[in-house]
């Protein structure tokens, strides 16, 4: 839903806190830290509204404040990929994501995001 990418973007935006409501057992459906990278994908450009008008609206402004679509994908992928990690680390599954990532590469998708508690 368009409305919801861009809401979660002025939050981010505007510095304020965010909450994810998620099932614990969610938590335990993802097996790889890639595969919480891959739940928390999003796509600005094709995502909807039950009015047209509402998501040409968003889109527009999006694209005006930002430039680029890719720019809210990131920022909200990366918002929920660490809050996922921070509930995984709550509930003392961090461990089964221990992985190496090079936090120094600034090409990587998730550069940024914390992931200090499973490495």
């Amino acid at each position: 839903c368009i409305w919801t990418l861009f809401e979660v973007y002025v939050a981010i935006q505007q510095d304020i806190k965010i909450t994810l409501a998620i099932p614990p057992d969610a938590l335990s459906q993802a097996g790889s830290l890639q595969e919480i990278f891959d739940l928390c994908r999003v796509d600005t450009e094709k995502a909807t509204s039950n009015f047209q008008a509402d998501a040409d609206a968003i889109k527009d402004r999006i694209l005006f404040d930002v430039g680029t679509f890719q720019y809210l994908n990131e920022t909200v992928e990366k918002l929920l990929v660490s809050e996922i990690l921070q509930l995984l680390k709550f509930h003392n599954k961090a461990s089964e994501f221990a992985v190496e990532v090079d936090q120094e590469d600034s090409s990587s998708r998730y550069f940024g995001v914390s992931l200090d508690f499973v490495l």
